[in-house]
């Protein structure tokens, strides 16, 4: 129970409004920037898969985390969500459909630009 769980865009969703789970964007900055899910962090694998840097992470364990990237053919979220298990964290869930199914459905996303 504590491995990785894949979730479908209406669960994906239903989190989201919840608004209690942490979403974090594994893809690089220059994408996140771009456009990301609401309220969502970037933690681009690419930077973040190296032990030292993961340790500046904190992330309360028992906080449920969204992983996601740019959809089915990106293996960053999976990557990250590796990782981030490894370093204690426990309910940890990969959104496959990712940025290209969230904004087809036309769900809330914000840019860097946007005043918050």
């Amino acid at each position: 129970q504590n491995s990785p769980f894949v979730l479908t865009l209406g669960e994906a969703e239903g989190l989201f409004s919840e608004g209690e789970a942490l979403f974090i964007d594994s893809r690089p900055k220059e994408a996140f920037q771009t456009g990301h899910i609401l309220g969502a962090a970037n933690l681009p694998f690419e930077e973040y898969k190296e032990e030292e840097a993961l340790g500046l992470i904190f992330l309360p364990p028992e906080r449920t985390v969204v992983v996601y990237c740019d959809g089915s053919e990106c293996n960053s979220s999976l990557e990250l969500a590796k990782v981030l298990h490894q370093k204690g964290l426990i309910d940890i869930k990969i959104f496959f459909g990712g940025w290209i199914e969230w904004t087809r459905e036309g769900l809330p996303v914000s840019s860097e630009n946007d005043p918050q």
